[in-house]
């Protein structure tokens, strides 16, 4: 089974967070589902996070939980879409106190 997201620790940085797939179960069992990816994030150390995204969207409720958790963790985060953050991702985007996006990226709500 493979991740569509990473979390990577570093010392003295930002954790990063990536999330580079669909959001919740996918007919493959690849996408990014809420209960494993909260999982992970609520075992961040760092106060601070950068967020990268770049995904289609998908379950609208993974999405809502998602954003959920990340809003109330009290976590610093900073979001940088890579190239798309559509539906259930521009929420998880949302969450993020930054949000910044190149003139190539695209969100759609």
């Amino acid at each position: 089974m493979k991740n569509w997201y990473s979390i990577t620790a570093k010392a003295d940085a930002p954790a990063e967070v990536h999330v580079f797939g669909p959001i919740g179960n996918t007919w493959d069992g690849e996408g990014v589902t809420a209960r494993k990816f909260i999982e992970d994030f609520q075992a961040i150390d760092s106060d601070e996070v950068s967020l990268m995204v770049n995904s289609p969207g998908g379950s609208l409720f993974d999405g809502i939980t998602i954003y959920s958790a990340m809003a109330a963790s009290g976590k610093k985060i900073t979001a940088k879409v890579m190239g798309v953050a559509a539906s259930a991702a521009s929420l998880i985007v949302m969450a993020a106190d930054k949000i910044t996006m190149p003139k190539n990226t695209h969100m759609m709500v």
